[in-house]
């Protein structure tokens, strides 16, 4: 009956055991061989029943150190510097922080990136800040009333090397913050490093004053005077080109300036050219027009005659040109309107032109339109003859694999009665191997 079975059941251990994930373990036996002695399977039976570790509570705890904030990269290098004090400094600092209110720092690793670094601290005291506060306690603590203040970081200190280039403040500036969680004492703390060629920058005062008040009419009139006086002394006096920085440049500039001015100068001789001639030309014709004018005095005199008995013709051919005038204005008004009629029948026959174009090309359009759905048309009935095909093929899938589906259903339920057996013969075993 053992013999029996171990044939139908497996010897695979299984790789995940339910209830992993969850954190409910499902204590599940080992299968003894035939090989195993009774003694052999019961002591492997509780260390089967231990349970496994639960992953669930590793993941959660992931997630909450991750989501932890992490402290700025002020307080980073405030506490990396910390670490790279020496032993007299550090005994220093812990008897100035022994009198004042304790407060957790976190530790932070000192990076290898600085494990090699020179030293290069100044002989002058540097004034530090507290160590920073332990983060949870920041977000877990209430904001207080009042702003707190912040001490800045040490003046006189210098590296070597890629940090040469980051200068320190040349004074410490008090910084507030008002939105500070917990109170920070101030540490003060002497570095005496004995430092060849470092010396410490001279301290910088800056005193900032309020900006007295100004009338802002005033101030706009005033500040448009200024403007207008500059703007009239940059008009009547030019700024002069600037020099040129090199010979060479000064060279090539006269040079460029000596061509500009003799281009400028075969202009202006071909103009005064055409001018002089053109002088010559209207004094001969001014002395002509003189003599034609003595000539026409003469026939004026002879003429001022005439005119006075052409004065009343020219009265009666004055009343007639005002009668001419007349039919002329209704002849034009005439046609004016002829050709305002000319023009609407010329438009609406452009209209009526646009109108059987446009009846033609709706008629083309329904035409290929017509033969486009017919071709849909067919096409449609082809595809729903080919998806009835289809689905008289997939129906009688349907059937093949609901008739499988039925049969495995049975064979499951059959494995499952098997399986329910097996166990009652292997609980039966067990008992017996521990009598």
């Amino acid at each position: 009956m053992k013999k029996a079975f171990e044939q139908n059941v497996s010897r695979a251990k299984p790789r995940l055991r339910l209830g992993a994930l969850t954190g409910l373990v499902d204590p599940v036996e080992p299968t003894p061989s035939a090989e195993q002695e009774p003694e052999e399977a019961s002591a492997a039976a509780p260390e089967a029943t231990a349970e496994a570790p639960d992953l669930s509570a590793e993941v959660r705890a992931r997630i909450e150190r991750s989501r932890a904030p992490r402290p700025s990269a002020a307080q980073a290098m405030d506490v990396a510097l910390r670490s790279h004090e020496p032993a007299p400094e550090e005994s220093a600092y812990a008897a100035s922080l022994e009198d004042e209110a304790p407060i957790d720092a976190p530790a932070v690793q000192e990076p290898e990136a600085y494990a090699d670094e020179p030293e290069a601290y100044a002989d002058a005291p540097v004034t530090f800040g507290s160590p920073p506060p332990d983060v949870e306690a920041l977000l877990d603590a209430e904001p207080p009333a009042e702003p707190m203040t912040f001490a800045a970081p040490p003046q006189a200190l210098h590296f070597d090397g890629p940090m040469a280039a980051v200068s320190p403040p040349p004074e410490a500036h008090p910084m507030t913050q008002a939105s500070a969680p917990v109170s920070m004492p101030h540490v003060t703390a002497t570095v005496a490093e004995p430092v060849a060629r470092v010396e410490a920058p001279p301290t910088q005062v800056e005193v900032q004053r309020p900006a007295p008040p100004r009338d802002e009419s005033q101030d706009a009139a005033s500040r448009r005077e200024r403007l207008k006086a500059r703007l009239k002394a940059v008009r009547e006096n030019p700024r002069p080109e600037p020099l040129p920085a090199t010979v060479a440049e000064a060279g090539q500039r006269a040079v460029e300036r000596i061509t500009t001015l003799q281009a400028e100068l075969v202009k202006v001789k071909a103009l005064n050219l055409s001018l002089t001639q053109d002088l010559e030309v209207s004094r001969r014709q001014a002395e002509k027009a003189t003599e034609e004018a003595r000539l026409r005095m003469d026939e004026a005199r002879r003429l001022s005659a005439e005119m006075e008995g052409r004065v009343k013709l020219l009265a009666d051919l004055e009343r007639e040109l005002a009668a001419l005038e007349g039919e002329r204005d209704e002849a034009l008004l005439s046609l004016q309107e002829t050709r305002q009629a000319l023009h609407a029948a010329a438009k609406e026959h452009e209209a009526l032109e646009e109108e059987v174009a446009r009846g033609k090309q709706s008629l083309v359009d329904s035409l290929a339109e017509e033969e486009r759905l017919a071709g849909e048309l067919e096409t449609a009935q082809d595809e729903s003859t080919s998806l009835r095909r289809a689905v008289e093929a997939l129906q009688g899938e349907r059937d093949v694999l609901a008739q499988q589906v039925a049969s495995l259903t049975a064979e499951r339920a059959e494995l499952l009665e098997a399986r329910k057996a097996l166990e009652s013969v292997h609980r039966a075993l067990s008992q017996a191997t521990v009598r």
